[in-house]
Formats: C-alpha cells, structure tokens, sequence
C-alpha cells in the first residue's frame, strides 16, 4: 500500500526589496533571495528531470517513429533545459523547430 502523506514544504518568498546592484547592503535580504533563487533553480531543474524521463520513455516505445512522436517533449525538454540554465552557448539551433505540427 502506498504512503499518501503529505509532506509540507515551507515556500521562501521571493524578497521584494533586494537590490541586484548592492547585494549585500541588507544581509537578511540578501539571504532570502539565495534561498528564493536556490528553491527555484531545483524546481526548474527537477521539472527538467520529470519531462526527461517522459522523453525516455516516448522514445523506447515508439522506437523508428521517436522523431515524429516525441518531437514535442524534445522541444519541451530543450526549453526548460535553457531556463534551467543547462543549455549549451554553442548549441546547434533546431532546424524547422515548430510545434504546431
């Protein structure tokens, strides 16, 4: 039988008063938003890992036919890799990158 409790996860609030030009005028600021910054950087990053291994598994299950049925988690995949910051500078850009298809 599977465990349904929850786990509460206290949430920091993004600091509405942090200066990015002096960050360290107000340490207590400046403490709440690398906590802020480091809780949103492991969301991104594990929606990253959640939409890999849905990618996985399209490919090992349409096997000859992943470019066209998976084209759209890869594109989602290569999305939140950029804002997760895991994309490469020098990447090769997508040739006809469209997702209407």
């Amino acid at each position: 039988m599977a465990d349904t409790t929850r786990v509460n996860i206290l949430i920091p609030p993004r600091p509405e008063n942090f200066d990015p030009e002096n960050p360290k005028k107000d340490i207590h600021t400046y403490n709440d938003y690398v906590a802020w910054s480091t809780y949103d950087q492991w969301l991104k990053v594990g929606e990253l890992h959640v939409v890999r291994d849905e990618l996985r598994k399209c490919y090992y299950k349409e096997g000859v036919n992943h470019y066209q049925k998976c084209r759209k988690l890869a594109l989602e995949y290569i999305e939140l890799s950029k804002q997760a910051g895991w994309a490469h500078k020098f990447a090769v850009p997508l040739i006809n990158a469209k997702t209407d298809k």
